[in-house]
């Protein structure tokens, strides 16, 4: 009877766990970017310039359909042309 218990428990649990996962690189000699998929956020920070990338290929683009808020902290100097691009559900950019 315990064991039965124990093992609802533990599926109730694992049920209702969310599985956020973090993301993170390089974009710039000096920059980084992150990502936590629960909380929807994509923060580039660092000091000097984001590289360039050609269309589609920053390297957050596959993980576009969890960023709903894009942050580009002050020492980032300079941002590439298609770096956010088709981010449809980015509500707030800072």
């Amino acid at each position: 009877m315990t064991y039965r218990i124990f093992i609802s428990i533990i599926s109730i649990f694992v049920s209702i766990q969310t599985f956020a996962e973090f993301y993170s690189g390089k974009c710039g000699a000096d920059i980084t970017w992150s990502l936590d998929s629960e909380v929807g956020t994509l923060r580039v920070y660092g000091h000097g310039p984001m590289d360039d990338f050609e269309e589609y290929q920053s390297p957050w683009y596959k993980l576009k359909n969890y960023v709903k808020n894009i942050v580009v902290d002050d020492g980032v100097t300079y941002i590439s042309n298609n770096s956010f691009e088709v981010m449809r559900n980015a509500v707030a950019v800072s």
